[in-house]
């Protein structure tokens, strides 16, 4: 027999190829055997027209064989040239979450070159990757930018070993949570002494900034620390308001602070000698840490003669 395998062909990787091959015999009476090698490892018999999917980039050499019942065998050869596919990526749903909080990403993709390998690669849209997962986990520090109305583009890449790269893009809208704020307990004090404070706040967006404001409750403030310290000039029950602003959100905590009186220290001056129809002139003082404290006055002589 003389033997026509076809033309050259060309495809790619996942896509069926039609192969038409022929032959002639002039002894019209014969039989004859088909046999296709395919090129990759695969055969196909008892058909001139058999098609077939290549499951990976290459040029084949497929070869048709037919054989006479004679025994006599003729082939030839014609070329597969079957071209590289990318990846097809899906990076799954868009999401919402809120800073400090993990989330759970579920991507996939297809490639018609079932024997291609392939690298994974995740970018999170603020500056945290992953790899070598379709399902990777991660943790927003801040709330999603407002240039992007809010959200971070995240972005799975799918890269097979002949270089072809599919890509996908989803967004995670992350929101801000508020500071939990702790003035710290309630104390007690004397006036005129000097209190420290304790207070402290949590945040799960830890690249927030955040600013501090005491309000000491007597007229007082501090800010830009958990830790300042504050003397009261008067007795009373103060409440005390430490609040921390994200930038976003701004909370409160307070705390009492029970301040008692201390009474004053008085110096009547040093002791004095006159005669009887001289006049004596009195020095006296007396200290109060009440600053805010007013004051009476008031001398007894000793002989039943009073000031004030």
């Amino acid at each position: 027999p003389e033997v026509d395998a076809g033309p050259d062909l060309a495809s790619d990787e996942g896509v069926e190829v039609a192969l038409t091959g022929s032959f002639s015999d002039p002894d019209e009476g014969d039989t004859h055997t088909i046999a296709w090698d395919l090129g990759d490892g695969t055969t196909v018999s008892g058909t001139l027209t058999p098609s077939h999917t290549y499951d990976d980039d290459d040029v084949y050499t497929v070869t048709l064989i037919v054989t006479d019942g004679e025994g006599e065998t003729d082939s030839d050869t014609l070329l597969v040239s079957v071209g590289n596919v990318v990846p097809t990526v899906d990076a799954g749903p868009n999401q919402a979450s809120d800073e400090g909080d993990e989330v759970a990403f579920a991507g996939s993709f297809t490639d018609p070159g079932v024997l291609d390998t392939h690298t994974v690669e995740w970018d999170f849209g603020d500056g945290g990757t992953a790899s070598d997962t379709l399902t990777p986990t991660h943790t927003y520090a801040d709330d999603g930018p407002p240039a992007n109305g809010g959200a971070y583009t995240a972005t799975l890449t799918v890269t097979d070993d002949d270089g072809g790269v599919g890509g996908d893009t989803l967004l995670v809208s992350v929101g801000n949570v508020a500071p939990t704020v702790d003035a710290g307990p309630d104390q007690a004090s004397d006036e005129g002494d000097e209190l420290v404070f304790a207070g402290s706040f949590t945040d799960p967006g830890v690249l927030d900034t955040h600013t501090i404001e005491w309000d000491f409750g007597d007229g007082g403030t501090a800010s830009g620390t958990l830790t300042p310290t504050h003397a009261y000039g008067d007795d009373d029950v103060y409440t005390v308001t430490l609040s921390v602003s994200d930038g976003t959100d701004t909370i409160s905590d307070t705390l009492l602070v029970s301040v008692g009186n201390i009474a004053p220290t008085v110096d009547a001056g040093p002791d004095q000698s006159s005669d009887e129809g001289d006049e004596v002139s009195f020095a006296g003082s007396f200290a109060d840490p009440g600053v805010l404290d007013t004051h009476t006055v008031e001398w007894d002589f000793g002989d039943g003669g009073t000031a004030s």
